[in-house]
């Protein structure tokens, strides 16, 4: 029985669900079509139906392969998530943002500072040109700024 319970079995399976999930609720609850083009539902289906293949090709060589092995550094990238959803529900996504990009290629990547950060505010500047300004994408600007500034 365990050989069944390793990571190269649970995850693909729960992107399979996920998947699904997508699918059925891009065709039944958001409008697939509606009259001569693609509904709200289109692009949630058709990324579900992709997550739903390659999680069934995922699981099918997860039975064939050995037992995944993790050691300390596998974790950084959850470990590193975690932190920076925590900021960005304190803080806002954009330093948040800022904040993991440093940090990550100071600390795992090995880089000199100067380096991360001219990477980090470069890649956080884009991103707020490109979803903020251009796009008008709505972003969490976090409790500690909402406090602040008395949103």
């Amino acid at each position: 029985m365990k050989r069944y319970l390793n990571t190269k079995i649970i995850i693909p399976f729960i992107t399979l669900m996920l998947g699904v999930i997508w699918v059925y609720f891009g065709i039944t609850q958001f409008g697939f079509w509606k009259g001569t083009s693609p509904g709200s539902g289109f692009f949630p289906a058709i990324v579900g139906v992709l997550i739903s293949l390659l999680s069934i090709s995922t699981l099918y060589y997860g039975f064939s392969e050995k037992l995944a092995e993790y050691n300390k550094t596998s974790f950084y990238p959850v470990i590193g998530m975690l932190i920076a959803i925590a900021f960005a529900f304190m803080f806002g996504f954009f330093p948040s943002l800022f904040l993991f990009v440093l940090l990550w290629l100071k600390i795992v990547e090995s880089k000199s500072l100067s380096k991360c950060a001219v990477i980090a505010a470069t890649n956080t500047a884009a991103l707020y040109c490109i979803f903020s300004l251009w796009l008008s994408v709505p972003f969490p600007i976090g409790l500690a700024v909402e406090m602040m500034w008395g949103y």
